[in-house]
C-alpha cells in the first residue's frame, strides 16, 4: 500500500513540475519533433538570417524626369534563411522626402507567406527639384530554440534612389517616363558593350536546320562614365524579315543592370546557305561630374552601341557525283580510268573496289592493275558540313587485251604473195 502511494505521489509531482514552469510535454511520436514547442515570444533572430532585400526598379537613380507623374516600382524578398523557418514579408512602407509620413503597402494580406513581393505605385504631382524614396521591408520568422520553446522576430530591410523632376523649358530632357532619351555624343573614353557569340562559330559548316546562338555581353570599359544599364540587345538574321529582342528594358519593368550577361536562344528551320547573325547590343550610361547648374542638370545621360558578326553555312543536302567511267562493260585491260564529275566543291572524294578498303583520290585517276574478272565500284562523296552521298555501285569486267601481233603476222604475209604475183603477170605480157 505504501508503495502504490508513492507511485501517485511521483507522478502528482511531475505534473505539478511541468505545470509551474510552463513546459509542454512533447509527443515525440509525431513527425515533427517541434510540433508541440512552446512559443516563448519575439527574440532576436538566430544567426546566418539575412535582413530582406529591397530593389527599386524605378524610378531610375540618379536620372532627371520631365514629368511630375512617375512610377515607383520595387521588389522585396526574404534574406537567406539561417537556422530559421516560416520566414516572409509581413509589411512594407516607402518614404518620399515630400511628403510628410511613411506610406504603408497595404495592396496585399500581411500575413500571407510571401517570400517575394513585387509592387507599383504611381506617384503624382511630385513638385520640382532633386528627390529621394526609401522603400522599407519588414520581414518575420520563427525559430526553435530547442524541442520545447520556439521564438518569433523581425527582421528591417531598405532600400533608397534619388532622381530629379524637372518639367521647365530650359531644361533638356534626357529622360522620360516613357524611355526617351536626348543623346548626348559618347566620349572617347567610354567603349561600347563587348559581344562575344560563342556559337555558332564562325565559318562553320552545319548540316542542321536547328543551330543555337550563344552568346556572352560584358559592359565596355570607361573612365568618365558609370551607372550602365543594358537598353536593348537583338540580334539580325539574313533569312528573318527583321530583327528580333532578346532583351529590351521599359521604365517601371525590371531594370536588369547587365555586367556579364550570357544566353543560349535555339534557333530552328534556318534554309540552307550561307548566313549572317549580327548582334547588337546597346548600353545607356552617364557621366560622373556632369554639371550644369544654369539648366538644374548635374547628370548626363549617353548611349553607346556593340555588335558582333558570325558566319555559317547550313547545308542538309548530301552531296552528287557523275562517274564517266568506269561503266558497266568490259574492258580489255587491267588498267581501267576513274572519271567523274563533283557538282560541288570542297568534297572529299573516297571509291572502294570489290568490298575494300576505302582510298581517297584528290581527282580523277587510274585504276592499275586489276585481275581479270569481274569488279564493283562504289565512290562515296563527303562534304564540308560531313554529309555523305554514295553513288551506286558500277560493275564492270575487265578480260585479257587483243593479240594484235598474232593477227598481224596472217596480213602481212598475204600483202607479200600479192605482191609477188602481180610482178609475175607482168613479166608474161612481155
Amino acid at each position: 500500500m505504501e508503495k502504490k502511494t508513492l507511485i501517485i505521489a511521483l507522478i502528482i509531482s511531475l505534473l505539478l513540475f511541468y505545470l509551474a514552469f510552463g513546459i509542454k510535454v512533447v509527443n515525440f511520436g509525431r513527425a515533427n519533433p517541434y510540433s508541440q514547442a512552446m512559443y516563448k515570444g519575439v527574440g532576436v533572430p538566430p544567426y546566418g538570417t539575412e535582413p530582406p532585400e529591397v530593389s527599386i526598379l524605378s524610378p531610375l537613380n540618379y536620372v532627371k524626369y520631365s514629368t511630375n507623374n512617375i512610377s515607383l516600382t520595387f521588389l522585396a524578398r526574404v534574406g537567406e534563411a539561417g537556422n530559421a523557418s516560416s520566414m516572409h514579408i509581413s509589411s512594407v512602407h516607402y518614404r518620399a522626402d515630400w511628403l510628410q509620413n511613411d506610406i504603408e503597402v497595404n495592396s496585399f494580406e500581411l500575413y500571407r507567406s510571401l517570400s517575394e513581393f513585387r509592387h507599383t505605385i504611381s506617384l503624382t504631382a511630385i513638385p520640382e527639384g532633386n528627390h529621394s524614396i526609401e522603400v522599407k521591408a519588414i520581414e518575420t520568422g520563427r525559430y526553435y530554440a530547442d524541442l520545447f520553446s520556439s521564438y518569433s522576430f523581425i527582421m528591417p530591410g531598405s532600400s533608397s534612389v534619388s532622381f530629379t523632376i524637372n518639367t521647365s523649358n530650359n531644361a533638356t530632357v534626357l529622360l522620360d517616363e516613357n524611355g526617351t532619351v536626348d543623346e548626348a555624343t559618347p566620349d572617347g573614353m567610354t567603349k561600347p558593350p563587348v559581344i562575344t557569340i560563342l556559337t555558332p562559330r564562325n565559318n562553320t559548316c552545319h548540316r542542321t536546320k536547328d543551330i543555337a546562338l550563344t552568346l556572352k555581353l560584358s559592359a565596355g570599359d570607361s573612365t568618365v562614365a558609370s551607372a550602365q544599364l543594358t537598353s536593348e540587345i537583338y540580334y539580325k538574321a539574313d533569312w528573318e524579315q527583321s530583327g528580333i529582342w532578346i532583351y529590351k528594358y521599359y521604365p517601371g519593368v525590371y531594370l536588369q543592370l547587365i555586367n556579364d550577361y550570357s544566353t543560349t536562344i535555339n534557333l530552328t528551320g534556318i534554309p540552307d546557305g550561307k548566313h549572317t547573325i549580327t548582334v547588337n547590343a546597346t548600353e545607356r550610361r552617364q557621366y560622373d561630374g556632369y554639371n550644369d547648374y544654369s539648366k538644374g542638370l548635374h547628370y548626363k545621360i549617353f548611349e553607346i552601341t556593340g555588335s558582333s558578326s558570325v558566319s555559317f553555312t547550313v547545308d542538309t543536302k548530301a552531296p552528287s557525283i557523275f562517274v564517266l567511267s568506269p561503266q558497266n562493260k568490259t574492258y580489255a585491260s587491267s588498267d581501267v580510268q576513274l572519271n567523274f564529275v563533283a557538282f560541288e566543291s570542297g568534297l572529299q572524294i573516297t571509291y572502294s573496289l570489290d568490298g575494300q578498303q576505302s582510298i581517297t583520290v584528290l581527282g580523277n585517276t587510274t585504276l592499275t592493275g586489276l585481275s581479270i574478272g569481274h569488279h564493283n565500284l562504289t565512290i562515296y562523296a563527303k562534304d564540308e558540313a560531313g554529309n555523305i552521298g554514295a553513288l551506286k555501285t558500277v560493275a564492270f569486267t575487265t578480260a585479257e587485251p587483243f593479240p594484235t601481233t598474232m593477227v598481224l603476222a596472217p596480213f602481212a604475209s598475204v600483202a607479200f604473195l600479192g605482191a609477188g604475183l602481180l610482178l609475175y603477170f607482168k613479166r608474161r605480157k612481155r
